[in-house]
């Protein structure tokens, strides 16, 4: 599919070039073809009505008299008087042989014509009869012709050489232009194979626990209770995942509507941290708060309840017994910040860039006593980009794990 969209990029790339292109090269040939033609028209006509009791004109050097075109030019004049007797006008640097002569003028009395051209003696003609005489003007149009001949030949190789340069810019322009369609076409791919894998686990839970209780139908709900239990515990964690991925994908579509309203920042931290010092004290893990009173903000008071609480779990989730989990609320300037740090487990280098994926987790954390769908960073981030703030993580052995929020003052 991607390789169809690319090619139809250069494809339409280079037809709408090469249709400009052309375009531009036949509008360049055709005004100098009419510029020549209509420089031939003066020239002749220059040359028929010359008034040869003024002498041959001469050529002049770097002083051009653009009004008398007859003075730069190859071009002669032939008189035929009442008796038929040819006469000839050429300038003192100009001679014609008499053979081409007289078959320029037999051309002309044959063709019966008033204008035209004789291409094999490359000759352009005008006629003008009078009652005495007959004029006939002659033109040598070889230069011209060549000089044409060359410009074509020019613009066409530029133009080809402007399609193959454009080819191949054409084709990286499409590399990048469909590098961000690739990279959300195999995001999206990962997150059907991811969310699918998610969702098989808890079903089989299900089924199997559906297995054994229609395995045993004399059984009271009492005896049953146990796999009816675990049934709704995995209903449950179905539940959750599904919700958060349409959240996810409202968000991704910008569907995901929130009312905003101030927000207590300061009571709302402290009032989500309170249920998570009993799972701290389970865990043998010190939950310190360190929360300035009297901040507000702009924002949707249950989000930002998921936004604390996700970092809080995600923090009481991964520390070690006996070490720190920290949650900062203060303010800097026109901003205030929301941190939640927690000593022990460093994250690598290379994970932290993909911390905020969807369904990502790092290895060591794939295991059944954190649980976790490794979508909740990934919720917390478009909470908190709908929130206009940003956030973002540090981790070191020296200073630990800190998630970092920053959201604009209300």
């Amino acid at each position: 599919m991607l390789r169809k969209l690319k090619s139809k990029f250069v494809l339409f790339n280079m037809l709408s070039v090469g249709l400009i292109l052309f375009a531009m090269a036949f509008a360049v040939i055709l005004t100098s073809y009419q510029r020549q033609q209509s420089e031939t028209n003066k020239i002749l006509d220059d040359t028929l009505f010359e008034d040869d009791k003024k002498g041959a004109p001469k050529l002049q050097i770097g002083a051009h008299d653009l009004e008398n075109r007859f003075q730069n030019y190859a071009a002669f004049l032939v008189t035929i008087d009442s008796s038929g007797t040819v006469s000839s006008f050429l300038r003192d640097n100009m001679e014609i042989a008499q053979e081409t002569l007289d078959l320029a003028v037999e051309y002309v009395e044959t063709s019966n014509k008033t204008s035209g051209s004789i291409p094999d003696l490359n000759l352009t003609f005008k006629v003008v009869q009078n009652a005495s005489d007959t004029r006939i003007a002659f033109l040598d149009t070889s230069i011209q012709d060549e000089s044409f001949r060359h410009l074509v030949i020019i613009l066409l190789f530029a133009v080809s050489l402007g399609l193959l340069l454009f080819l191949f810019v054409s084709i990286r322009l499409a590399k990048w232009s469909v590098k961000p369609v690739e990279q959300a076409w195999d995001q999206q791919r990962q997150f059907i194979a991811d969310a699918s894998h998610e969702l098989k686990t808890p079903l089989t839970v299900i089924l199997a626990n559906t297995g054994i209780m229609m395995n045993h139908p004399s059984d009271t709900i009492s005896d049953q209770i146990k796999w009816l239990r675990y049934i709704k515990e995995e209903a449950d964690h179905m539940k959750k995942l599904i919700e958060d991925m349409l959240f996810l994908a409202k968000t991704d579509a910008g569907r995901s509507v929130i009312h905003m309203s101030p927000v207590q920042l300061s009571d709302l931290s402290f009032e989500v941290s309170l249920p998570f010092e009993s799972i701290a004290f389970e865990k043998n893990i010190l939950l310190e708060t360190q929360i300035e009173d009297g901040l507000q903000v702009n924002g949707n008071i249950g989000q930002l309840k998921e936004l604390i609480s996700i970092l809080l779990d995600n923090a009481c989730k991964y520390t070690p017994a006996k070490e720190t989990v920290v949650l900062s609320v203060f303010r800097i300037q026109d901003r205030i910040q929301l941190i939640v740090k927690n000593t022990g487990v460093v994250i690598p280098p290379d994970a932290k860039t993909h911390l905020f994926e969807r369904f990502y987790r790092p290895d060591q954390s794939r295991n059944l006593e954190t649980g976790g769908y490794g979508l909740g960073l990934a919720i917390a981030k478009s909470i908190v980009e709908l929130h206009k703030g940003q956030i973002q993580v540090r981790s070191s052995s020296d200073e630990g794990t800190s998630f970092i929020v920053t959201l604009p003052v209300n």
